[in-house]
């Protein structure tokens, strides 16, 4: 039988190659089965938004001995921070930008088609990562999320379709001059 390390960061890891490999419920399993009895608790409002961390040790089934600042799945964390309104209110946001996404997707401008497509499968990857993680609660990962966002949201607006095509068609606006500009600099090799 293999000997485990008893370290804090290191615990119930073997010290050998010839010991059991960690599983998903010694990983993050009980800490989402613990999420599950904070959200049964506080359905509504949450427990706080940023209060996470001090709830968790309130509604853990384990010793106490590991401090869990995060659920590792921002969807629980959401809905454990915020409650059945803030789950709603961040659907609600996800549906807009896909919403926007889709818009952007049927332009007629093959470049904004493109944009739009490639912010909304950066924010769909990051998306699937926060099932797993808590990637959206680090500063540069929620920057990058909503910037993708604002990318897509403003690619979305500034393309309106119309009942007489079957293509969506770009509205001439401040938006497309720009980006025309710094595309043809940018070919050109020119600085504007």
């Amino acid at each position: 039988m293999a000997d485990t390390n008893d370290d804090a960061g290191t615990q119930g890891q073997p010290t050998d190659a010839g010991a059991p490999k960690e599983t998903f419920y010694s990983s993050r399993g009980w800490v989402w089965r613990d999420t599950f009895t904070m959200i049964r608790a506080n359905p509504l409002l949450g427990v706080g938004l940023g209060a996470y961390e001090t709830a968790f040790s309130i509604y853990t089934k384990s010793d106490g001995s590991l401090r869990v600042p995060q659920a590792h799945n921002d969807y629980l964390q959401v809905v454990a921070d915020c409650g059945i309104v803030g789950g709603v209110i961040a659907v609600w946001f996800i549906a807009l930008v896909f919403r926007a996404v889709s818009r952007g997707a049927r332009s007629a401008d093959p470049l904004y088609a493109g944009l739009a497509l490639a912010a909304g499968a950066g924010i769909f990857a990051m998306l699937v990562h926060s099932l797993f993680d808590f990637n959206l609660q680090l500063p540069s990962n929620a920057l990058l999320f909503l910037l993708l966002s604002a990318v897509a949201v403003n690619i979305g607006s500034a393309v309106e379709t119309g009942p007489e095509s079957s293509h969506a068609t770009v509205r001439r606006n401040s938006l497309e001059l720009e980006t025309a500009r710094v595309s043809s600099a940018s070919l050109a090799g020119g600085v504007s």
